[in-house]
Formats: structure tokens, C-alpha cells, sequence
């Protein structure tokens, strides 16, 4: 297929070979270049979606560990939005198939190259074991989703996270 994205990145009418009412059976237009999803409603093509991200890291302490770094960009604000589950897989602590899930929705700013929240964070937890955690911290530039674990539990950790950025 040709390129039909025009001088924005967004995807001409033409990508979507004439369809002009969306049925379950729509196609979508994906730019492989900045992960963003678009459909054509009526005649107009639409942003439906940004890309996501996904990060995994495991544990075996009570030990503070990032699973994801962003990189907040200078004079922007950047909400982050992310799905963190966990489940343990051994150790001599804790209860077989031990888990948790946790929703994260956090607001950041960048100012000369120091990144800030912007409010507080929202939290979902849902824990077997209540000394596990998640929460999204700075460093200088970069917002850190981080993880909490237990001593003697492996876990397995797993994020899949978006970024809405205006500068």
C-alpha cells in the first residue's frame, strides 16, 4: 500500500479505500512511525488511539525498582496512564499465586528540564500482600513508574502504559 498519510502524519480519506460509515468490520490505519490509530468516521478520519507501551521487571525484595522510564519533555505537561499487575511465582514468603493490580493516573510537568507532578496521583490497588506497591515518581527529566515487592516472594511484574503529551 502507497503512503497516504498527509504532511501531519494523519492518514488521507483515500487510506481508507472509500468507506464512509464505520461498521464493525472498519478498517483502522496504523502509523508505524508514532503508533497512532485512526478510523474514518463519515468523511472525516479520526485519531482513535496513541501508542502503548509495555515494560516487565521482577523482583525478589522489598526493594524500590523501576519498570518504566518517560522522559518528560521540556516545556510540555504529560499525563501517564498506566496497568500494573504482579503475581508471585516462589519465595519462601507469602502465599502460592499471591497478586496484585494497580491503575495509575499521574500528571507531570517539565520546567527547564525538571519534571514535577502536577497534582496528585490516582491509585487503584488491589493487593494479596499489603507491602506491595506501585506509584509513579521524578528524576530530574523522567517520571519512573516503580514497583514494590516482598522479601523472599518473586514476583513477576508487568505494565502496559500510555502517554498524553502537550507542549
Amino acid at each position: 500500500m502507497a503512503d497516504v498519510r498527509g504532511a501531519s502524519g494523519v492518514p488521507l480519506a483515500a487510506a481508507f479505500q472509500g468507506i464512509t460509515t464505520p461498521t464493525p468490520s472498519t478498517p483502522l490505519y496504523i502509523n508505524t512511525s508514532n503508533g497512532n490509530a485512526y478510523v474514518l468516521l463519515g468523511s472525516t478520519v479520526t485519531w482513535i488511539a496513541g501508542p502503548m507501551y509495555s515494560a516487565t521487571v521482577s523482583t525478589t525484595n522489598a526493594t524500590t525498582t523501576t519498570i518504566a522510564t518517560i522522559a518528560i519533555a521540556a516545556s510540555t505537561t504529560t499525563m501517564i496512564e498506566a496497568y500494573v499487575t504482579a503475581r508471585r511465582t516462589g519465595g519462601s514468603a507469602g502465599t502460592a499465586e499471591d497478586a496484585a493490580a494497580y491503575i495509575i493516573a499521574a500528571c507531570y510537568k517539565n520546567v527547564a528540564g525538571t519534571a514535577t507532578e502536577v497534582g496528585e496521583s490516582s491509585i487503584f490497588s488491589a493487593e494479596d500482600q499489603a507491602g506491595w506497591s506501585c506509584a509513579v515518581n521524578v528524576s530530574s527529566g523522567n517520571a519512573l513508574i516503580q514497583v514494590t515487592g516482598a522479601a523472599n516472594n518473586n514476583i513477576n511484574w508487568s505494565a502496559i502504559y500510555k502517554i498524553y503529551t502537550v507542549s
